[in-house]
């Protein structure tokens, strides 16, 4: 369970930064969050440095996705980075923007695998955030 857990959130996560940053271009505020949310993580492989990005809500899940992600690297040792590597690495675009209302956003986009993921944005303190839980 915790490792599909782990599994699906890191995909989430990861799965769009390398083409969503080569593509260049002007997002908007919303999408920014989300593109630098994942870069983020990409960077070091390490699901933890979302935190600035995702709301208070989305924090503990977060912690506990990240010392699930721990464990699966402690006990799968490199083929877990390399799973990782491959996830950060895949690839995807946004296809659009829903605005829901001036505080919520909805961030669609395509992994390379062709599937279409949705990640959630809400203003939090005068920031937007990705919101994990409580969608």
């Amino acid at each position: 369970m915790a490792r599909i857990i782990l599994r699906s959130l890191g995909a989430f996560l990861c799965s769009s930064t390398f083409l969503l940053a080569a593509c260049g271009g002007s997002f908007s505020p919303q999408a920014r969050v989300v593109i630098d949310m994942q870069r983020a993580i990409c960077q070091n492989f390490n699901l933890a440095d979302a935190a600035p990005y995702v709301t208070e809500a989305s924090k503990p899940m977060l912690e506990l996705t990240s010392t699930f992600a721990m464990l699966g690297a402690a006990m799968s040792g490199q083929n877990f980075a390399d799973e990782f590597a491959k996830e950060c690495h895949k690839g995807s675009a946004i296809v659009d923007e829903i605005r829901v209302n001036d505080q919520r956003y909805i961030i669609r986009y395509r992994e390379g695998s062709g599937a279409l993921k949705e990640a959630i944005v809400v203003m939090e303190n005068g920031q937007w955030k990705v919101a994990l839980i409580g969608k």
